[in-house]
């Protein structure tokens, strides 16, 4: 159901990657970690919740199972050069600070929480994942323990101009379901030699070899 291969994931790593149509558009972008020896966390856009999960409960394979933790989960980005600073200050010595592309479990004051170094605005930065119900005193002890580090909340569109600034394709302008990763210059994401296929791989094949 993924453009990108899986399989070059150990436990603990992430990769890029692209869930497409019948005609190569693209649906999502999205980030995939392989949290388990047969367990994978996806990380999707906000706005395409709807038509990911219908996608994949419509074209979900036979022995996979399926579980949409949206409405039971937040999520922060703590980016910039002071990221990784202000995670230590926060989270303590004890947390096991992920490397790039890797994500890792723990705990904030009893509750498990993961913390992902994936980055999507040309910085360095940390993705965290946690229940709802703490979301609230999670963030307010965030800003806290970033105060002296100059940290401040900005809202996901100021996320997205720092996409354009890092040329980083950003779902909805570059991406669309009626353009192809190939069009947008991410065939880097595309595999088309690994085991399983994927929606209009065929098709690519053959674009591939025109080229």
């Amino acid at each position: 159901m993924l453009t990108n291969d899986v399989e070059k994931l150990v436990v603990g790593q992430g990769q890029y990657t692209l869930m497409l149509n019948e005609q190569g558009g693209v649906i999502d972008d999205l980030i995939v970690y392989r949290t388990g020896e047969e367990k994978y966390f996806l990380v999707v856009n906000a706005s395409k919740i709807d038509e990911d999960r219908a996608w994949i409960k419509a074209n979900l394979p036979t022995g996979v199972i399926f579980s949409d933790k949206c409405d039971r989960t937040s999520a922060v980005a703590l980016q910039g050069p002071k990221a990784l600073e202000i995670a230590r200050a926060f989270l303590g010595t004890g947390w096991p600070e992920p490397r790039r592309n890797e994500i890792t479990n723990y705990s904030w004051n009893c509750q498990p929480i993961m913390a992902a170094r994936t980055g999507y605005t040309g910085e360095d930065g940390l993705e965290l994942f946690f229940a709802n119900e703490i979301a609230e005193n999670f963030l307010a002890a965030l800003l806290e323990a970033g105060k002296p580090f100059g940290l401040k909340p900005c809202g996901l569109g100021a996320r997205d101009t720092l996409r354009l600034e890092a040329c980083l394709p950003l779902n909805g302008n570059d991406l669309s379901e009626k353009r192809t990763p190939l069009e947008a210059g991410l065939g880097f994401f595309v595999s088309l030699t690994k085991e399983a296929g994927f929606p209009a791989r065929t098709s690519f094949n053959g674009r591939r070899a025109k080229a």
